[in-house]
């Protein structure tokens, strides 16, 4: 057996260990109870909505929640396990 796969195995195993009773994950993804599709005739009618809806409206942007919900501040974040970095370099 390489080194590798025996880092791999061992690493298996302890991770089964750490994790022994923890609660399962179940992501759950946030679903509107309806979309709509909002069409405005001037650029006023737009700044009025946008006052109303307390949000500005960019034109590079074509959904919006209200109330507004900002990103979670770890929504970007990635894992990175450097162990397996060193496996595939080995």
């Amino acid at each position: 057996m390489s080194k590798v796969a025996e880092k791999l195995k061992e690493t298996k195993e302890a991770s089964k260990k750490e994790w022994k009773n923890m609660p399962e994950y179940k992501f759950t993804p946030e679903k509107p109870i309806r979309i709509i599709k909002i069409k405005f005739e001037t650029t006023k009618d737009l700044e009025e909505f946008e006052k109303i809806l307390g949000q500005k409206i960019d034109s590079k942007r074509n959904t919006y929640w209200y109330p507004e919900r900002h990103e979670s501040l770890f929504s970007n974040l990635v894992y990175i396990d450097e162990d397996k970095e060193k496996l595939e370099n080995e």
